[in-house]
């Protein structure tokens, strides 16, 4: 499984997703019921400041590479987010200057087997 190993840089973040199913009923009654087994899944904004123009490329890249379809892992992250499996379907660059980039990404977390 790929990997990055480039460190994120401050203002990075984690946030939860819920997935679950629901049903309004007749009184102002609703009925909710988790969807699927892993139904709380993390979703991780990643930043990298004042990285290289080769740094970045290097990212970008990596995330064109597999497309938002090919989970892998993040070893710089803190436990237990780095043994976690990771997809990127969302990322961008900003030019800071003619040589340094700053990149944002949106990891997913992926249960794929």
């Amino acid at each position: 499984m790929s990997e990055i190993t480039l460190h994120v840089s401050s203002g990075s973040g984690v946030r939860h997703r819920v997935r679950v199913l629901e049903k309004k009923l007749g009184d102002g009654f609703t009925q909710r019921a988790a969807e699927g087994l892993n139904n709380v899944a993390m979703k991780y904004d990643a930043v990298w400041k004042g990285l290289s123009a080769e740094e970045a490329a290097g990212l970008l890249q990596f995330f064109r590479d597999r497309a938002g379809t090919e989970p892998f892992t993040v070893t710089s992250l803190p436990e237990p987010l780095n043994t976690r499996k990771w997809i990127c379907k969302d990322w961008s660059e900003v030019w800071v200057s003619a040589k340094r980039r700053n990149v944002q990404a949106v990891f997913e977390e992926d249960f794929s087997l």
